[in-house]
Protein backbone atom coordinates (compact mmCIF):
# COMPACT_ATOMS: atom_id res chain seq x y z
CA UNK A 1 0.00 0.00 0.00
CA UNK A 2 1.40 3.47 -0.88
CA UNK A 3 2.79 5.37 2.07
CA UNK A 4 0.52 8.08 3.44
CA UNK A 5 2.39 11.33 3.33
CA UNK A 6 2.67 13.73 6.22
CA UNK A 7 0.44 16.76 6.59
CA UNK A 8 1.24 19.40 3.99
CA UNK A 9 2.72 16.91 1.53
CA UNK A 10 -0.56 15.34 0.48
CA UNK A 11 -1.31 11.64 0.23
CA UNK A 12 -1.83 8.84 -2.26
CA UNK A 13 -4.02 5.86 -1.37
CA UNK A 14 -5.94 3.11 -3.24
CA UNK A 15 -9.71 3.05 -3.65
CA UNK A 16 -12.07 0.90 -5.70
CA UNK A 17 -14.53 2.93 -7.80
CA UNK A 18 -17.31 0.99 -9.56
CA UNK A 19 -15.22 -2.15 -9.37
CA UNK A 20 -12.05 -0.57 -10.75
CA UNK A 21 -8.95 0.08 -8.67
CA UNK A 22 -7.71 3.69 -8.66
CA UNK A 23 -5.13 5.68 -6.73
CA UNK A 24 -6.63 8.71 -5.01
CA UNK A 25 -4.39 11.79 -4.88
CA UNK A 26 -5.32 14.23 -2.11
CA UNK A 27 -3.92 17.47 -0.71
CA UNK A 28 -5.13 19.68 2.11
CA UNK A 29 -5.81 23.24 0.95
CA UNK A 30 -7.00 24.88 4.17
CA UNK A 31 -9.68 24.73 6.85
CA UNK A 32 -13.24 25.98 6.99
CA UNK A 33 -15.01 28.03 9.69
CA UNK A 34 -15.66 24.90 11.73
CA UNK A 35 -12.02 23.83 11.70
CA UNK A 36 -12.64 21.09 9.12
CA UNK A 37 -9.86 20.53 6.61
CA UNK A 38 -10.56 21.55 3.00
CA UNK A 39 -9.14 19.07 0.48
CA UNK A 40 -8.53 18.83 -3.24
CA UNK A 41 -8.59 15.31 -4.71
CA UNK A 42 -8.11 13.64 -8.06
CA UNK A 43 -7.48 10.07 -9.23
CA UNK A 44 -4.90 8.14 -11.22
CA UNK A 45 -4.51 4.62 -12.57
CA UNK A 46 -0.77 4.19 -12.03
CA UNK A 47 1.68 5.13 -9.30
CA UNK A 48 3.71 7.26 -11.72
CA UNK A 49 0.61 9.18 -12.81
CA UNK A 50 -0.44 9.65 -9.18
CA UNK A 51 2.94 11.07 -8.19
CA UNK A 52 2.86 13.52 -11.13
CA UNK A 53 -0.65 14.66 -10.21
CA UNK A 54 0.37 15.13 -6.59
CA UNK A 55 3.30 17.30 -7.67
CA UNK A 56 0.91 19.36 -9.81
CA UNK A 57 -1.50 19.85 -6.90
CA UNK A 58 1.39 20.86 -4.63
CA UNK A 59 2.65 23.36 -7.20
CA UNK A 60 -0.83 24.83 -7.62
CA UNK A 61 -1.20 25.07 -3.86
CA UNK A 62 2.18 26.82 -3.52
CA UNK A 63 1.06 29.33 -6.16
CA UNK A 64 -2.20 29.99 -4.33
CA UNK A 65 -4.40 28.40 -6.99
CA UNK A 66 -6.17 25.94 -4.70
CA UNK A 67 -6.88 28.13 -1.67
CA UNK A 68 -10.28 29.58 -0.95
CA UNK A 69 -9.42 32.87 0.69
CA UNK A 70 -12.78 34.39 1.49
CA UNK A 71 -13.49 32.32 4.59
CA UNK A 72 -10.03 31.85 6.12
CA UNK A 73 -9.76 33.55 9.51
CA UNK A 74 -6.55 34.58 11.26
CA UNK A 75 -6.80 31.84 13.90
CA UNK A 76 -7.64 29.18 11.32
CA UNK A 77 -4.66 30.12 9.21
CA UNK A 78 -2.25 30.31 12.16
CA UNK A 79 -3.16 26.76 13.20
CA UNK A 80 -3.07 25.51 9.60
CA UNK A 81 0.31 27.19 9.04
CA UNK A 82 1.84 25.58 12.12
CA UNK A 83 0.40 22.15 11.29
CA UNK A 84 1.41 22.25 7.64
CA UNK A 85 4.64 24.20 7.52
CA UNK A 86 6.20 23.97 10.98
CA UNK A 87 5.29 20.64 12.54
CA UNK A 88 8.31 18.34 12.35
CA UNK A 89 10.58 21.16 11.17
CA UNK A 90 11.10 22.91 14.50
CA UNK A 91 11.82 21.47 17.94
CA UNK A 92 8.70 19.88 19.54
CA UNK A 93 8.86 22.23 22.52
CA UNK A 94 8.96 25.27 20.23
CA UNK A 95 6.07 23.93 18.16
CA UNK A 96 4.04 23.12 21.28
CA UNK A 97 4.70 26.61 22.64
CA UNK A 98 3.56 28.24 19.38
CA UNK A 99 0.31 26.22 19.36
CA UNK A 100 -0.41 27.17 22.98
CA UNK A 101 0.23 30.88 22.32
CA UNK A 102 -1.94 30.91 19.20
CA UNK A 103 -4.85 29.17 20.91
CA UNK A 104 -4.58 31.29 24.06
CA UNK A 105 -4.45 34.66 22.33
CA UNK A 106 -6.39 34.15 19.10
CA UNK A 107 -8.91 31.33 19.52
CA UNK A 108 -12.36 32.84 20.09
CA UNK A 109 -11.06 36.43 20.02
CA UNK A 110 -12.38 39.07 17.65
CA UNK A 111 -9.06 39.43 15.88
CA UNK A 112 -8.72 35.65 15.65
CA UNK A 113 -12.01 35.50 13.74
CA UNK A 114 -11.01 38.34 11.39
CA UNK A 115 -10.62 37.26 7.78
CA UNK A 116 -7.02 37.39 6.59
CA UNK A 117 -7.74 39.72 3.67
CA UNK A 118 -9.43 42.20 6.00
CA UNK A 119 -6.72 42.14 8.67
CA UNK A 120 -4.75 45.38 9.12
CA UNK A 121 -1.57 46.40 10.88
CA UNK A 122 -3.64 48.57 13.22
CA UNK A 123 -5.75 45.56 14.20
CA UNK A 124 -2.66 43.69 15.35
CA UNK A 125 -1.02 46.72 16.96
CA UNK A 126 -4.14 47.50 19.03
CA UNK A 127 -4.53 43.87 20.05
CA UNK A 128 -0.92 43.56 21.23
CA UNK A 129 -0.80 46.94 22.99
CA UNK A 130 -2.19 45.68 26.34
CA UNK A 131 0.66 43.16 26.47
CA UNK A 132 3.16 45.99 26.17
CA UNK A 133 1.42 48.05 28.84
CA UNK A 134 1.35 45.09 31.24
CA UNK A 135 5.04 44.42 30.73
CA UNK A 136 4.57 41.21 28.73
CA UNK A 137 6.91 42.38 25.99
CA UNK A 138 8.47 38.94 25.50
CA UNK A 139 5.04 37.42 24.78
CA UNK A 140 4.37 40.32 22.42
CA UNK A 141 7.58 39.57 20.54
CA UNK A 142 6.77 35.86 20.25
CA UNK A 143 3.29 36.59 18.90
CA UNK A 144 4.67 38.98 16.31
CA UNK A 145 7.22 36.35 15.29
CA UNK A 146 4.47 33.76 14.74
CA UNK A 147 2.27 36.26 12.90
CA UNK A 148 5.16 37.30 10.68
CA UNK A 149 6.00 33.73 9.69
CA UNK A 150 2.38 32.77 9.07
CA UNK A 151 1.41 35.89 7.11
CA UNK A 152 4.60 35.77 5.06
CA UNK A 153 3.64 32.27 3.96
CA UNK A 154 0.04 33.41 3.38
CA UNK A 155 1.34 36.03 0.95
CA UNK A 156 3.49 33.45 -0.84
CA UNK A 157 0.54 31.14 -1.51
CA UNK A 158 -1.92 33.91 -2.35
CA UNK A 159 -4.06 33.94 0.78
CA UNK A 160 -3.55 37.64 1.38
CA UNK A 161 -1.93 40.46 -0.64
CA UNK A 162 0.58 41.59 1.99
CA UNK A 163 2.07 40.74 5.37
CA UNK A 164 0.48 43.34 7.65
CA UNK A 165 2.36 42.02 10.68
CA UNK A 166 5.58 43.23 9.10
CA UNK A 167 4.70 46.81 10.04
CA UNK A 168 3.76 46.16 13.67
CA UNK A 169 6.03 48.11 16.03
CA UNK A 170 7.53 46.49 19.10
CA UNK A 171 8.74 48.36 22.19
CA UNK A 172 12.43 49.21 22.24
CA UNK A 173 14.60 46.42 23.54
CA UNK A 174 15.47 46.85 27.16
CA UNK A 175 18.45 45.36 28.93
CA UNK A 176 18.07 41.69 29.65
CA UNK A 177 16.38 40.80 32.89
CA UNK A 178 18.82 40.55 35.74
CA UNK A 179 18.68 37.05 37.13
CA UNK A 180 20.26 37.22 40.58
CA UNK A 181 23.21 35.04 41.40
CA UNK A 182 23.36 33.12 44.65
CA UNK A 183 25.59 34.40 47.41
CA UNK A 184 28.02 32.08 49.19
CA UNK A 185 25.72 32.07 52.20
CA UNK A 186 22.70 31.13 50.08
CA UNK A 187 24.63 28.33 48.38
CA UNK A 188 25.72 26.94 51.74
CA UNK A 189 22.17 27.05 53.11
CA UNK A 190 20.78 25.37 49.99
CA UNK A 191 23.39 22.59 50.04
CA UNK A 192 22.89 22.07 53.80
CA UNK A 193 19.12 21.63 53.41
CA UNK A 194 19.59 19.29 50.44
CA UNK A 195 22.06 17.19 52.46
CA UNK A 196 19.79 17.08 55.51
CA UNK A 197 16.93 15.81 53.35
CA UNK A 198 19.22 13.47 51.44
CA UNK A 199 17.69 15.03 48.34
CA UNK A 200 18.01 13.10 45.10
CA UNK A 201 18.93 16.33 43.29
CA UNK A 202 21.77 17.30 45.64
CA UNK A 203 24.44 16.14 43.19
CA UNK A 204 22.62 17.85 40.31
CA UNK A 205 22.71 21.17 42.19
CA UNK A 206 26.42 20.81 42.93
CA UNK A 207 27.08 19.79 39.32
CA UNK A 208 25.24 22.87 38.04
CA UNK A 209 27.29 25.12 40.32
CA UNK A 210 30.50 23.47 39.06
CA UNK A 211 29.64 23.43 35.34
CA UNK A 212 26.88 25.95 34.58
CA UNK A 213 24.89 23.33 32.65
CA UNK A 214 21.31 24.12 31.70
CA UNK A 215 18.61 22.14 33.50
CA UNK A 216 17.78 19.99 30.47
CA UNK A 217 21.47 19.34 29.84
CA UNK A 218 21.97 18.08 33.39
CA UNK A 219 18.96 15.77 33.13
CA UNK A 220 20.09 14.45 29.75
CA UNK A 221 23.47 13.23 31.01
CA UNK A 222 24.24 9.52 30.81
CA UNK A 223 27.20 7.68 32.32
CA UNK A 224 28.66 7.34 28.83
CA UNK A 225 29.03 11.13 28.84
CA UNK A 226 31.38 11.06 31.83
CA UNK A 227 35.08 10.51 31.16
CA UNK A 228 36.35 9.75 34.67
CA UNK A 229 39.91 9.06 33.55
CA UNK A 230 40.41 12.43 31.85
CA UNK A 231 37.98 14.42 34.00
CA UNK A 232 35.73 15.48 31.13
CA UNK A 233 31.98 15.71 30.55
CA UNK A 234 30.27 15.52 27.18
CA UNK A 235 27.02 17.45 26.65
CA UNK A 236 25.18 16.01 23.67
CA UNK A 237 21.47 15.90 24.53
CA UNK A 238 18.79 17.84 26.33
CA UNK A 239 15.63 16.78 28.18
CA UNK A 240 12.57 19.00 27.61
CA UNK A 241 8.83 18.73 28.14
CA UNK A 242 5.92 19.62 25.92
CA UNK A 243 2.38 19.87 27.24
CA UNK A 244 1.93 16.14 26.76
CA UNK A 245 5.27 14.36 27.05
CA UNK A 246 8.97 14.36 27.92
CA UNK A 247 11.40 14.51 25.01
CA UNK A 248 15.13 13.88 24.63
CA UNK A 249 16.54 16.07 21.88
CA UNK A 250 19.73 17.76 20.73
CA UNK A 251 20.89 20.77 22.80
CA UNK A 252 19.79 24.35 22.25
CA UNK A 253 22.40 25.19 19.57
CA UNK A 254 25.29 23.46 17.80
CA UNK A 255 27.67 25.21 20.19
CA UNK A 256 25.76 23.65 23.08
CA UNK A 257 27.07 20.25 21.97
CA UNK A 258 30.40 20.38 23.76
CA UNK A 259 32.92 18.70 26.04
CA UNK A 260 33.99 20.49 29.22
CA UNK A 261 36.74 19.91 31.74
CA UNK A 262 35.65 19.04 35.27
CA UNK A 263 37.10 20.10 38.59
CA UNK A 264 38.71 17.21 40.53
CA UNK A 265 36.04 17.52 43.24
CA UNK A 266 33.32 17.26 40.58
CA UNK A 267 34.84 14.05 39.24
CA UNK A 268 34.90 12.65 42.77
CA UNK A 269 31.29 13.72 43.29
CA UNK A 270 30.17 11.86 40.15
CA UNK A 271 32.27 8.81 41.04
CA UNK A 272 30.37 8.44 44.32
CA UNK A 273 27.04 8.85 42.52
CA UNK A 274 28.00 6.17 39.98
CA UNK A 275 28.43 3.60 42.76
CA UNK A 276 24.76 3.84 43.78
CA UNK A 277 23.28 4.45 40.32
CA UNK A 278 20.97 1.88 38.75
CA UNK A 279 20.16 3.86 35.61
CA UNK A 280 21.82 4.83 32.36
CA UNK A 281 21.07 8.43 33.30
CA UNK A 282 22.78 10.31 36.12
CA UNK A 283 19.44 11.71 37.31
CA UNK A 284 16.45 9.50 36.57
CA UNK A 285 12.85 8.82 37.44
CA UNK A 286 12.69 6.23 40.22
CA UNK A 287 9.83 4.30 38.63
CA UNK A 288 11.31 3.60 35.19
CA UNK A 289 14.92 4.91 35.11
CA UNK A 290 14.12 7.37 32.32
CA UNK A 291 15.51 10.92 32.64
CA UNK A 292 13.99 12.93 35.46
CA UNK A 293 11.18 15.23 34.39
CA UNK A 294 12.32 18.88 34.18
CA UNK A 295 9.11 20.01 35.86
CA UNK A 296 9.55 17.50 38.68
CA UNK A 297 13.17 18.57 39.12
CA UNK A 298 12.15 22.24 39.38
CA UNK A 299 9.42 21.39 41.87
CA UNK A 300 11.96 19.71 44.17
CA UNK A 301 14.46 22.55 43.67
CA UNK A 302 11.91 25.27 44.53
CA UNK A 303 10.94 23.40 47.71
CA UNK A 304 14.58 23.18 48.79
CA UNK A 305 15.09 26.90 48.10
CA UNK A 306 12.04 27.73 50.18
CA UNK A 307 13.30 25.68 53.13
CA UNK A 308 16.77 27.22 52.79
CA UNK A 309 15.38 30.75 52.70
CA UNK A 310 16.71 31.34 49.17
CA UNK A 311 14.28 33.79 47.56
CA UNK A 312 15.51 33.31 44.00
CA UNK A 313 14.27 29.79 43.29
CA UNK A 314 14.98 29.72 39.55
CA UNK A 315 17.34 26.92 38.55
CA UNK A 316 18.97 29.20 35.96
CA UNK A 317 20.49 31.20 38.82
CA UNK A 318 22.91 28.31 39.33
CA UNK A 319 24.12 28.79 35.76
CA UNK A 320 24.45 32.55 36.29
CA UNK A 321 26.35 31.94 39.51
CA UNK A 322 28.87 29.65 37.82
CA UNK A 323 29.37 32.08 34.92
CA UNK A 324 29.97 34.98 37.28
CA UNK A 325 32.37 32.95 39.43
CA UNK A 326 34.47 32.08 36.37
CA UNK A 327 34.72 35.73 35.31
CA UNK A 328 35.61 36.84 38.82
CA UNK A 329 38.31 34.15 38.91
CA UNK A 330 39.88 35.77 35.85
CA UNK A 331 39.26 32.87 33.45
CA UNK A 332 39.75 33.45 29.73
CA UNK A 333 36.68 34.90 28.01
CA UNK A 334 36.59 32.30 25.22
CA UNK A 335 36.95 29.42 27.68
CA UNK A 336 34.03 30.77 29.74
CA UNK A 337 31.85 31.20 26.64
CA UNK A 338 32.62 27.74 25.25
CA UNK A 339 32.11 26.14 28.65
CA UNK A 340 28.60 27.62 28.80
CA UNK A 341 27.86 26.57 25.21
CA UNK A 342 27.42 30.07 23.81
CA UNK A 343 27.73 30.90 20.13
CA UNK A 344 28.81 34.48 20.88
CA UNK A 345 30.97 35.43 23.85
CA UNK A 346 29.01 38.68 24.17
CA UNK A 347 26.02 36.62 25.28
CA UNK A 348 28.08 35.46 28.23
CA UNK A 349 28.75 38.99 29.42
CA UNK A 350 25.45 40.64 28.49
CA UNK A 351 23.21 38.03 30.06
CA UNK A 352 25.00 35.69 32.41
CA UNK A 353 27.68 37.68 34.19
CA UNK A 354 26.75 39.63 37.31
CA UNK A 355 29.80 40.75 39.34
CA UNK A 356 29.16 40.57 43.05
CA UNK A 357 29.49 43.47 45.45
CA UNK A 358 32.61 41.88 46.98
CA UNK A 359 34.17 41.62 43.53
CA UNK A 360 33.43 45.29 42.83
CA UNK A 361 35.20 46.20 46.08
CA UNK A 362 38.10 43.94 45.22
CA UNK A 363 38.50 45.53 41.80
CA UNK A 364 38.33 49.01 43.28
CA UNK A 365 41.42 48.25 45.36
CA UNK A 366 43.35 48.15 42.08
CA UNK A 367 42.54 51.82 41.56
CA UNK A 368 43.46 52.58 45.16
CA UNK A 369 46.80 50.76 44.84
CA UNK A 370 47.62 52.68 41.67
CA UNK A 371 46.94 55.99 43.38
CA UNK A 372 49.03 55.01 46.38
CA UNK A 373 51.98 54.52 44.02
CA UNK A 374 51.44 57.84 42.29
CA UNK A 375 53.55 60.79 43.48
CA UNK A 376 51.42 63.88 43.72
CA UNK A 377 53.16 67.32 43.63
Amino acid sequence: MPRKRTNGEGSIYPRKIKGTEYLIVEITTGIDDNGKRLKKTTSAKTRTEAVEKLKKLQADFANGLLVKTEKVSLHQWLIEFLLTFKQGKIKPTTYDGYIQLVNHYFEGSAIGQRQLQKLTTSDIQRYLKPLELSGKTETMRKLKLILNMALRKAVQIGLTPKNVADFVELPKSSKSKDVAILSTDEINRLITIAEQENSRILVAIKLALDTGLRRGEVLGLTWDDVDFENGKLQIRQNVVETSSKKIIQTPKTNDSIRTIQLLPETVELLSKLKVTSTSTYLFSQLKDNTPMSPRHFSKIYRRLCSKAGVSNSKYHSLRHTHATEMIEAGMDTKVVSERLGHTDYRTTFNIYVHPSEDFHKQELTKLQNKRNKTILY
